[in-house]
């Protein structure tokens, strides 16, 4: 297993030497900042809109909070084996070139059913997780909807990996 790398760019433009190793299931996320909107975070990506909306399980009509993250396509030149300069203006990207261990599967699940927000409501779904409001017996903290979900996840799949696994192939967990 290939050792897990993250880079966080500041606010600054910067032109950087850069190899990208792209493992199987690598993600690359870019966080919302004041003034961003999807078509934005699309162009500075070098993404087509369509796809960041689709990837992203958003609409052109969706609302963008600040501090949202984004998945960006990691299918594109960005993030392919390449070696050479690559021009990065943006505010934060995150990049994770490692994606199998619990913790990533789990926050990738996360932020397709929330975008990672921990109040976040869909009918009886609540929360990071969208968990079904009866699960979390009137305890809506985030430490209870983290311990819930780690429990449903278990029970059901086994392990973070294999709710993953389960959701790219069903769209739901």
């Amino acid at each position: 297993m290939r050792p897990s790398i993250s880079i966080t760019l500041g606010v600054i433009s910067l032109a950087l030497p850069f190899s990208f190793t792209t493992a199987t299931h690598a993600a690359t996320y870019y966080t919302a900042q004041p003034g961003d909107t999807l078509s934005s975070i699309a162009q500075e990506a070098d993404e087509a809109l369509a796809q960041l909306l689709t990837d992203n399980h958003l609409t052109e009509q969706s609302p963008l909070k600040i501090g949202q993250r984004i998945i960006l396509n990691t299918s594109n030149s960005h993030h392919s084996n390449k070696s050479g300069n690559k021009q990065l203006r943006a505010a934060k990207f995150i990049t994770n070139l490692n994606d199998d261990d619990e913790q990533a599967a789990k926050e990738w699940i996360a932020q397709r059913e929330s975008g990672g927000s921990y109040t976040i409501q869909n009918g009886q779904q609540y929360g990071k997780y969208q968990l079904n409001r009866a699960y979390l017996k009137g305890d809506l903290s985030p430490e209870n909807q983290d311990r819930v979900a780690d429990e449903y996840v278990q029970q059901r799949y086994g392990s973070w990996q294999q709710a993953k696994q389960f959701f790219l192939q069903n769209n739901w967990y």
